[in-house]
């Protein structure tokens, strides 16, 4: 696996205790996904398909974001977050894949590319999509 690169002020950990919920089908992804964000203050949880992914939710209502693998064999990770907001709408989404060509395919979902290279891209994406879905829970403006 490549190395990870971040530059200090990127990773300082969260002023908060938000869960992130991992999704992918390969378990050293989920484990180095869990070690990053857990390094800047996030619950994490891990899954390694939709069936331990969906008994997560059930589990622990306190999710804020599911990070998923697009591509996984027993349920695609879009289906799976349609699944996952659809009892959580104020939570976030972003989306992984270690195809580029699907960031297209899921054009204005948060989307990050494996194998994290760049811990900065990982943490600030998620920390956007967190700060998107906050805001728009408690109906502050938005800006696209």
């Amino acid at each position: 696996m490549n190395a990870v690169s971040a530059s200090p002020d990127s990773v300082l950990p969260s002023s908060t205790k938000e869960t992130i919920l991992v999704v992918d089908d390969h378990p050293p992804l989920c484990n180095v996904a869990e070690m990053l964000l857990k390094r800047c203050g996030y619950r994490v949880l891990t899954a390694l398909d939709a069936r331990q992914a969906k008994e997560a939710v059930q589990h622990h209502p306190e999710i804020d974001l599911l990070l998923t693998d697009v591509e996984m064999p027993d349920l695609p990770g879009d289906e799976l977050a349609e699944w996952f907001l659809a009892g959580r709408p104020d939570a976030a989404v972003v989306f992984m894949s270690g195809h580029p060509m699907q960031e297209h395919r899921l054009a204005g979902h948060p989307f990050i590319e494996k194998p994290f290279v760049h811990l900065d891209t990982l943490v600030s994406t998620v920390r956007e999509a967190l700060h998107h879905a906050h805001s728009a829970h408690l109906g502050a403006p938005v800006a696209a």
